[in-house]
């Protein structure tokens, strides 16, 4: 699968007091996906190269879809609460059809029929976060509250713990560490390092703490690395 999407969102502040501010808001995405698909029986594989090439040739279709997530943020001088609701009204992408000639069986040929469709589960975020007064410390949690399932059948629901420092510099302003788990599906744990730099760089990697053998090497089971940018006007 490949996916571009663009959102765009909007927030305010719905009530207010001397203890903190209720925040209402809600994010449209509209999702362009390239989904691909293979069958394969264990029995007809004599040559993994030659199923790696099918991979990476198989042919692609385009299907696009907008989703609509909605969230609540309840912030104070020391702490935030939130819930976000994702893919409220939960759209549906199809994969391009298999050649089924090669199956016999009628329940695997269900089966695969039935995996064309992807659906981009409803689930709810939960986050909470704690402040020192002079916020150069912070510490946050989040929680999906449930299970969905990502476009190539892994099911996800993770948990994340993390700390911040805000440095007060210029070039590196905040440095965060973090641990998540996956409570479902791979169950994989990961510890991550993220740097803020000149105040619009945002760059994040985490390693599973669990590791792999890869042509007699022990490499992590899993790596994540993202990039962001962000600007305030």
């Amino acid at each position: 699968t490949q996916l571009l999407t663009a959102s765009t969102g909007y927030s305010r502040a719905a009530w207010s007091n001397e203890v903190g501010t209720l925040f209402i808001g809600g994010e449209a995405h509209l999702h362009d996906m390239r989904l691909s698909g293979i069958g394969v029986r264990f029995g007809d594989m004599t040559d993994s190269e030659e199923l790696f090439d099918q991979i990476r040739n198989a042919d692609y279709e385009r299907d696009t879809r907008a989703s609509f997530d909605a969230g609540v943020l309840w912030v104070a001088e020391t702490y935030q609460l939130g819930a976000q609701l994702t893919n409220l009204f939960e759209p549906d992408f199809q994969f391009p059809a298999i050649d089924y000639d090669p199956f016999a069986s009628e329940t695997i040929i269900q089966k695969l029929e039935q995996s064309r469709t992807y659906t981009m589960e409803r689930q709810l975020k939960l986050e909470a976060s704690l402040f020192a007064k002079d916020r150069k410390w912070s510490w946050h949690l989040g929680l999906d509250a449930n299970a969905a399932t990502d476009p190539v059948g892994d099911e996800f629901q993770w948990l994340t713990l993390s700390g911040g420092f805000d440095t007060g510099s210029r070039w590196l302003p905040n440095v965060r560490l973090g641990y998540r788990q996956n409570l479902v599906g791979t169950e994989k744990t990961y510890a991550s390092l993220g740097l803020t730099m000149f105040r619009f760089i945002n760059l994040d990697i985490a390693s599973a703490l669990d590791t792999t053998k890869i042509d007699g090497h022990k490499r992590p089971a899993g790596l994540l690395f993202s990039m962001g940018f962000q600007v305030n006007w």
